[in-house]
């Protein structure tokens, strides 16, 4: 037997193999309006099948939309490493189709070309946009593949957000963006404020497979094996109906050369034999919340605490990692959610603690926030500000650790220390020495610094390793650490929270250092 899911993981280029989308309606109907231009975005996760959208209904029907007096380009925006190639290369591919479909051009538009040609300025580029938008017969469409790769392109341009926003108005150039992450999260990575996402004319999120794509998946299945609704629900179990593990899932039942009648039980010998390859798709979607700051929304839902965030929810909602069943929000998948309570028991957290939870979300905040600032960094200088330490790992656990007492409360004293003075040091012959690279202002002279040296001295242990730092005469003393953490002066007991107070503002004031820092290092 054939295996016909051999190009799981691939585009899929073949029409019997492509189960059409929700969204393929929305897409014809706007884009092959030549009366109409505008933006629209497609988000969905990894591998939920955006690109095979994309190229089932635009690439593929090159011919169609070429009688119809349409221009369409595909861009992927990742192989791109400056907003200006981006740019120019958009000018290169509509010319190159025109040239190829020996398309006849005004002469205006071929003056325009070759002075944009001869010299690459943003002027007679967008001078050009506007005499096609005038003079060509033809509308254009342009897909901008990966489009999450703006987060660092247009990082320190953010003008070019403008530029794009103003393609369907100013050029008559209709785009359709396709991102694993949300518009509006791309837009506010940019330090200078966007309208860009506003924008657009509709935000379509791509998820796991509606009940009638479902059906359509299932009748291809057909062909190869009996398919019952016992089979159905153990598919829906392992994959929530998330397209790519849907085929990975049917790709190695067939190299397993079951035959037509399928059982209950294969499937999940299958699923098990295979399980650390759904375990790495499980990671990839964990690593996009992650970054969208909503991970922690879905920790606090699975485990039904309280305080949830309304807007971070729907967001859930949209990626399809939440569904709502008899008016309760469930997870899309049994197995992922198996894979979610694993994921705790390995961060130490204790799954019904809130606190835990709590210390939990605001650790990830600040790996973040190291994250984004090391890469600001790169971009301005070639270099980092926070060096990863060999004791990483350690340092983390006690960040995550819940302070109940002195004890602990000192171990994770002593982890923040090290992680902001050795963080931004590094060993020459055993020595300590200093990079210089954090702003004068951002070293012993912030209030932040000094009352992580306090605790260094008071809770956490006197430790020399770094004391190649600049000296200063402002010293804070342990009762102005505890009235600053606490608003008291009293010493904390081991019988009640203020430990775990002073934990949690520490590392609020962490994470207000560190956007300190990122603003001044943007700003610069």
């Amino acid at each position: 037997m054939n295996n016909f899911y051999n190009d799981t993981g691939s585009v899929i280029k073949s029409k019997s193999r492509y189960v059409p989308r929700d969204q393929e309606n929305i897409i014809k109907s706007i884009f092959l309006n030549k009366n109409i231009s505008i933006s629209v975005g497609i988000t969905g996760l990894h591998k939920i099948g955006k690109t095979t959208l994309l190229m089932q209904n635009l690439n593929l029907e090159e011919e169609i939309l070429l009688k119809n007096s349409i221009l369409h380009i595909y861009i992927y925006l990742a192989s791109y490493t400056t907003a200006d190639e981006f740019f120019n290369d958009i000018v290169y591919k509509i010319f190159e189709t025109l040239e190829d479909n020996e398309i006849s051009l005004h002469s205006l538009i071929s003056k325009k070309y070759l002075k944009f040609y001869e010299k690459k300025t943003k002027e007679n580029r967008e001078a050009l946009f506007r005499i096609l938008a005038k003079k060509l017969t033809y509308k254009i469409i342009i897909s901008i593949d990966e489009f999450d790769k703006a987060i660092t392109l247009f990082k320190y341009n953010s003008h070019y957000f403008q530029i794009l926003r103003n393609f369907p108005s100013e050029f008559n150039i209709s785009v359709l963006y396709i991102s694993r992450r949300d518009i509006y999260y791309i837009e506010e990575q940019s330090p200078v404020n966007s309208t860009f996402a506003n924008s657009f004319e509709g935000h379509y999120f791509l998820s796991t497979y509606s009940d009638a794509e479902l059906r359509n998946y299932f009748q291809k299945l057909l062909d190869f094996f009996d398919i019952t609704e016992e089979i159905k629900e153990e598919y829906s179990a392992i994959t929530g109906n998330y397209p790519y593990l849907m085929d990975l899932l049917s790709n190695q039942i067939m190299k397993q050369g079951y035959q037509k009648h399928l059982t209950k039980e294969d499937i999940r010998k299958v699923y098990k034999k295979n399980i650390t390859v759904f375990h790495h798709q499980f990671k990839e979607i964990k690593k996009i919340l992650i970054e969208e700051n909503i991970y922690s929304e879905l920790l606090s839902i699975v485990l039904e605490n309280k305080n949830q965030d309304p807007n971070k929810k729907i967001l859930l909602l949209k990626y399809g990692i939440l569904k709502k069943i008899d008016y309760k929000l469930v997870l899309f998948s049994n197995e992922f959610y198996i894979y979610l309570m694993n994921d705790i028991s390995d961060q130490n957290l204790d799954a019904y603690d809130k606190e835990q939870l709590q210390a939990y979300k605001m650790v990830e905040d600040i790996d973040n926030l190291i994250l984004t600032i090391n890469d600001t960094n790169k971009n301005l200088y070639n270099d980092v500000i926070f060096n990863l330490t060999h004791s990483e790992g350690e340092h983390r656990k006690k960040f995550n650790t819940v302070c109940r007492d002195k004890g602990v409360f000192s171990n994770f004293a002593g982890a923040i220390y090290l992680t902001i003075f050795e963080r931004t040091s590094k060993k020459v012959k055993s020595r300590s020495i200093n990079l210089y690279r954090l702003p004068k202002k951002f070293q012993r002279e912030h209030k932040f610094i000094q009352i992580i040296d306090s605790l260094r001295h008071n809770y956490g242990g006197h430790d020399t390793r770094s004391e190649n730092w600049n000296k200063t005469k402002k010293q804070i003393s342990r009762k102005e650490v505890l009235i600053e953490l606490i608003n008291s002066a009293v010493e904390p007991l081991d019988t009640d929270d203020a430990y775990f107070k002073m934990q949690l503002k520490i590392l609020e004031l962490f994470q207000i250092y560190l956007k300190e820092l990122y603003n001044d290092l943007s700003a610069n």
